[in-house]
Formats: structure tokens, sequence, C-alpha cells
């Protein structure tokens, strides 16, 4: 295994909320399904679950980045349509 940090921002799971620009990457968000967040006992919904929290804790992802998958590229709209309505190539 490699010494290498596994960062948030390079990982499947991530969401970014910088929408003002700072890079700060304070709210961004992990959408990892093995961790959906604790219910807000006032709204009923889950809360989101931070990269910041998700990092922090041994228990969730942890400093090694247990949960870290390596960001998939994005699809191509050939690729959609064809899943869409199930081409084959011949």
């Amino acid at each position: 295994m490699t010494d290498e940090l596994k960062l948030c921002k390079d990982c499947n799971y991530h969401k970014s909320h910088d929408y003002y620009g700072t890079g700060s990457g304070a709210s961004d968000e992990c959408l990892c399904p093995d961790f959906k967040g604790e219910i807000n006992p006032v709204t009923g919904k889950y809360k989101e679950n931070t990269c910041f929290i998700m990092r922090m804790y041994e228990e969730k992802c942890g400093k090694e980045g247990k949960y870290w998958m390596e960001k998939l590229p994005p699809e191509t709209k050939e690729g959609f349509w064809s899943r869409m309505f199930n081409f084959r190539e011949l």
C-alpha cells in the first residue's frame, strides 16, 4: 500500500458544496452509501455527512479513507443514450 493521502475531492462519493468558490471544503458532503447520516429530530430527514466529520472519526472513514473509492470518469453522451435505450454494438 502506498503512503499517498486519499483526498475526499478525488473520491467517487464526494459532492462539493463550494458555492462561493472559497475552496475550503468545509461543507462538502460524503455520499458513501454505507453511512446515511443521523436523522434530524426536528425535520425527520437525514443530516448530511460532511467529508470533514467522516474523516475525523475512525469508526467512519477515518484519516486513512477506509471507504474512499477512486472517482469514476464522467459518462459520455454516447454511453448515456446507449444505456437509456439499451443499444448494443453489433
